[in-house]
C-alpha cells in the first residue's frame, strides 16, 4: 500500500472533519501531543519560539499531515506550536489508534515510508 492509500484509509474513512479558523492552535506549547492533523484544505505551521520569535519549522498544506512528533512519540511536553495560518479543514487520528493500525502486518510497510518522509521533510528544513 502506498503512502497516499494508507493516508487515505487513515482519515479519510471513519474520520471526522473540522473546520479551523485562520490562527486556530491545534496543538500549544507544553500539551503532550495525542493526536496527527491530516489537512483536507488550508495550510497549517508547527514553529518554536527562540527568544521571543516565531521559528517556523514546517509547514503542512492539502494532503499533508503534521503533528508535534517528539511529543507525540516521547509522551514528552511539546516544544512546537501548531496553527492554522488559512481557514482550514482537518481531521484527526488519535496516537492508540494510529499505533494500532501502523503496526499492523498489512500496514507496517506504508508506515515506515510515512516515517522516511516525514524524517527527510525536516531535514530539508533544517538545512533552508
Amino acid at each position: 500500500m502506498h503512502i497516499e492509500s494508507f493516508l487515505r484509509q487513515l482519515f479519510e474513512t471513519d474520520r471526522p472533519r473540522f473546520e479551523v479558523s485562520r490562527n486556530q492552535i491545534l496543538t500549544s506549547i507544553g500539551d503532550i501531543e495525542d493526536r496527527i492533523f491530516y489537512i483536507h484544505e488550508g495550510a497549517v505551521c508547527a514553529f518554536y519560539l527562540h527568544d521571543g520569535q516565531e521559528q517556523v519549522i514546517r509547514l503542512g498544506y492539502k494532503g499533508s499531515v503534521i503533528n508535534a512528533l517528539p511529543s507525540f512519540y516521547e509522551r514528552t511536553p511539546s516544544q512546537l506550536e501548531i496553527r492554522a495560518i488559512r481557514d482550514s479543514v482537518c481531521s484527526s487520528i488519535d496516537r492508540e489508534a494510529f499505533i494500532s493500525i501502523a503496526l499492523d502486518e498489512a500496514h507496517i510497510h506504508s508506515y515506515m515510508e510515512l516515517l522516511q518522509q516525514l524524517i527527510c521533510q525536516q531535514m530539508e528544513r533544517e538545512l533552508d
